[in-house]
């Protein structure tokens, strides 16, 4: 309302309904793209989480055996939604030599994770314990000592590496 009481030179006055409508628009387009980047960023943020949670020898959830081939398909997976955010970001080269990177040291850890389960068969043959007995420690008492060690290094109050010992 400003506008109309002050004089103005000749011709049409702005369409100020128009300018308001596209710049709506221009705000909505953005709030979408905002959102977007929002979902994709909590999807990747999840994807990275699963990724510690999934390269274990015992599943967290529930300490059963996890095989070889069920931790690469589960990091596969991870790395997928990963490297569909990545593409979609546009990321530096920086960013996807270290998603790289990455990838190639989960391709070493699910190694070493199928040579646990055979490792651990192996010793306890060579215990002079029953069978049952055997299996028990397999399936209980290995997976719950392991997933404590799992849990008391997460909390902070298990053995760590030195700063400048970590690559």
């Amino acid at each position: 309302m400003v506008w109309r009481e002050q004089s103005h030179g000749p011709g049409r006055p702005p369409d100020f309904k128009g300018r308001i409508e596209v710049a709506q628009q221009a705000v909505e387009a953005a709030q979408e793209a905002v959102d977007a980047a929002l979902a994709h960023h909590q999807a990747c943020r999840e994807a990275i989480r699963g990724l510690s949670i999934d390269d274990h020898c015992y599943r967290p959830k529930d300490g059963a055996a996890h095989d070889t081939e069920q931790p690469e398909a589960l990091l596969a997976a991870r790395f997928a939604v990963i490297d569909q955010v990545a593409d979609r970001a546009v990321l530096s080269q920086r960013c996807c030599a270290m998603i790289d990177r990455a990838r190639r040291v989960t391709v070493d850890l699910v190694a070493t994770i199928g040579s646990v389960h055979p490792e651990l068969a192996l010793r306890l043959a060579s215990l002079d314990i029953p069978s049952a007995l055997r299996a028990e420690i397999a399936t209980r008492l290995v997976s719950c000592l392991y997933l404590q060690q799992v849990a008391s290094r997460d909390a902070g109050t298990g053995p760590t590496r030195p700063r400048s010992d970590r690559r």
